[in-house]
């Protein structure tokens, strides 16, 4: 496990400034939709410890060269956030799991009393789906910078190619590393092969997916919950797309050129694509019945 690639100063400043960012998104539309700052802010922090944790415990689970017994047995060093790297999948796992908990525990006297009225309808659910739009998005507009930082970090590098705007990195990144073991290029060199900037196509992306995202809350131009469920989802198909560019050195291999974050990133847009549909259906079924009353 390479100890010194999460150590580089550039990716700690850019996801420095990503959890800034995200905060700051979060208490602005919590604002707009005239929700306590003080709760939403709360909700992302202890997300933001949830995706820590989720991040560097998904690397090393995903790592081929670490084993149950080296877990086990070495579980506080293998597992200290500055002893390698992190996965951002990892995180938003992580992050998931606290949204999830968060749910559950701050709606269930509303899920009690739902299921005893038939005429109490979704209304009680608005705040929680709006609070969840916010931390999405705002998560989504941290995660953007935090991409930025790998690919000044040089650790999530592109494949080898002749595109114009490729990039090549500098002594002591990953790329420049690999590319001199496998003796793509001489001792010699100054700098790596041109690579596809991999990581900042995904930020590209994040940031285009969080412009219409905040542009759809600020003018309330979608119910509550839609905004997370179709962000989500189009980060992950943006995510399966962009999978194609990456070195296969840096992620583990399924089949062929098909890795862990395709299969990840399929799986979880399959989950909100379903979401979405069974909220749209749920929705449908309340307004016939409301109709009907």
């Amino acid at each position: 496990m390479d100890e010194w690639i999460s150590q580089l100063p550039p990716q700690s400043v850019w996801i420095g400034i990503g959890l800034l960012v995200a905060l700051s998104c979060g208490a602005l539309l919590a604002g707009r939709l005239r929700l306590g700052r003080l709760d939403i802010l709360s909700l992302m922090a202890a997300c933001i410890v949830g995706g820590g944790v989720g991040s560097r415990v998904t690397w090393v689970l995903l790592d081929p060269e670490v084993t149950w017994g080296l877990v086990s047995s070495n579980a506080l060093s293998v597992l200290h956030p500055l002893k390698g790297g992190h996965s951002s999948f990892g995180a938003i796992l992580g992050g998931g799991l606290v949204l999830l908990l968060w749910w559950f525990l701050s709606h269930r006297g509303a899920f009690e009393r739902a299921s005893a009225s038939r005429a109490l309808g979704f209304g009680w659910l608005d705040a929680g789906l709006h609070t969840l739009d916010i931390v999405v998005v705002a998560g989504l507009s941290g995660l953007g910078f935090a991409r930025l930082g790998c690919l000044a970090n040089g650790c999530d590098f592109g494949s080898v190619t002749d595109a114009p705007w490729a990039l090549r990195y500098s002594p002591g990144t990953e790329a420049f590393g690999h590319h001199l073991a496998t003796r793509q290029i001489g001792w010699g060199a100054d700098w790596s092969l041109a690579v596809h900037p991999y990581a900042l196509y995904l930020a590209v992306g994040i940031f285009v997916i969080v412009g219409v995202a905040g542009v759809q809350m600020w003018s309330r131009g979608l119910r509550p919950g839609r905004v997370a469920g179709w962000s989500c989802l189009s980060y992950m198909l943006w995510r399966f797309c962009v999978e194609w560019t990456r070195d296969p050195v840096t992620v583990v291999d399924i089949w062929g050129a098909f890795n862990i974050h395709h299969f990840m990133a399929i799986c979880a847009a399959i989950v909100f694509g379903v979401l979405l549909w069974l909220e749209t259906r749920a929705r449908s079924i309340d307004r016939h019945r409301a109709g009907g009353d």
